[in-house]
């Protein structure tokens, strides 16, 4: 793959995403790091990347279209991981639920377990890049994070980057207490369901 490509890394937050993006920046490649709730049926720029002039956080989709003849040098990655974890990695900071685009920033833990409802829009999230339906101009490279690390070898063939494995990243993991892990994996039943049956990599 020239190096040309660029790639969009795409997530709901802890889910792998600024690993994946460093490690494609080792090797070379020009990466954005995106947190928008909802994919463009056109693919665009990213935050003030030839907005020109509007002001556009910089981990967000802009309005402006990628011309049509340079769609196929992006390559856009939506990294997913089972959202309990991502859950008590990166929600409870309000900074990243407006990163996001939650409609309240200031949504606990404990009012999503409240309410029995994904107030957080994971769903949402995850539908808005998996759907195989909606329309689009471009290719969305769908990543389940808990099978990179045994998969990167198959990551960079289907990416085709150059497979350099010094340069792999390990995975580092933090022990969390998650007093509602019960109740979490309930109300994301369904959620957990689709993610199991999906493979490593699945091309949307």
């Amino acid at each position: 793959m020239s190096i040309e490509t660029v790639f969009y890394v795409v997530s709901y937050g802890g889910s792998g995403s600024y690993m994946v993006m460093r490690y494609l920046q080792s090797l070379g490649y020009k990466v954005y790091h995106i947190h928008s709730r909802r994919r463009p049926e056109k693919l665009s720029f990213v935050g003030g990347n030839n907005s020109k002039g509007q002001p556009v956080y910089f981990e967000w989709f802009n309005d402006i279209e990628i011309p049509r003849d340079k769609v196929e040098n992006v390559k856009v990655i939506y990294l997913y991981r089972n959202p309990i974890y991502a859950i008590y990695s990166r929600f409870t900071n309000p900074n990243h639920l407006q990163h996001i685009q939650c409609q309240n920033i200031n949504t606990k833990i404990e009012d999503v377990v409240k309410s029995n409802s994904d107030l957080y829009g994971i769903v949402e999230f995850f539908n808005s890049y998996t759907s195989t339906t909606t329309p689009k101009n471009y290719k969305i490279y769908c990543v389940k994070y808990e099978d990179f690390f045994e998969n990167i070898e198959e990551f960079n063939t289907v990416m085709c980057i150059l497979n350099v494995p010094h340069k792999y990243p390990t995975e580092r993991t933090k022990p969390r207490k998650m007093i509602f892990k019960n109740e979490l994996g309930e109300i994301y039943r369904d959620l957990l369901k689709k993610m199991d049956d999906m493979d490593f990599i699945e091309i949307v």
